[in-house]
Formats: structure tokens, sequence, C-alpha cells
């Protein structure tokens, strides 16, 4: 395959397809020169990363919608003692 014929095929992929990420992160990031184990600290690292994002996303998320609903509770009903 010659280098039009590759960079012919790169332009081909959607923005933001699991293909176009593929091909921005082992084509043009340098891993071929990685070791093993810099490979594992790496995508470890990543995964990490990603996860601690993910989950603070979703804990503040439910810590707003939690706050929000205890609020329209009270705004409707009023502080109600049992």
């Amino acid at each position: 395959m010659s280098t039009s014929q590759k960079s012919k095929k790169t332009e081909e992929y959607t923005f933001l397809s699991p293909q176009w990420f593929y091909n921005m992160y082992y084509v043009h990031f340098p891993f071929i020169m990685l070791t093993r184990a810099e490979r594992l600290l790496l995508h470890g690292s990543l995964l990490l990363f990603i996860f601690l994002i993910v989950y603070g996303a979703y804990s503040y998320l439910f810590y707003g919608l939690m706050k929000g609903l205890s609020q329209m509770y009270y705004y409707t009903f009023g502080d109600v003692q049992v």
C-alpha cells in the first residue's frame, strides 16, 4: 500500500469513530518505540485517568440530582416533620 493510498484511507474515517481513535493513538503516537512495561504503564495510566473522570462526573451529577430533588420536595411540601 503506497503512502497516498494510506493517507486517502485515513481521510475516510469519520470524526470520533473508533477507527479514528485507533489511528490517532497508535499511528500518530510513537507507540512502536515503547517497551512492554512502558505500554503497560501508559495504558494503565490512561485507563485510570478515564475511570476517574467518569466516576467524578457520575458522582457530581448524582449529588446535583439528589440535591435538586430535595429542594423541589421542600418547596412543594414545606418542612414536613413526621
